[in-house]
């Protein structure tokens, strides 16, 4: 597989399990159950995946950490 701990992917297209997140932050907690918004690399895009399935994307060429054109 090409690329960082990041943004590889399988050769099939799925992300490895592996995989770790740019970015994951607790943001609060509802009733016993904690809230994080996330940010990960899925091909070409950055998604930010928050509380209530909230995504915003933004479109990429390159791998913020390794430098690999995605």
């Amino acid at each position: 597989m090409d690329g960082c701990k990041y943004c590889r992917m399988e050769p099939n297209g799925d992300i490895p399990e592996d995989r770790e997140d740019l970015i994951s932050v607790k943001v609060g907690k509802v009733f016993d159950s904690d809230v994080f918004a996330s940010v990960v690399i899925v091909r070409n895009k950055m998604d930010l995946i928050g509380g209530n399935n909230f995504c915003e994307e933004i479109k990429i060429n390159y791998c913020p950490i390794c430098g690999r054109k995605l």
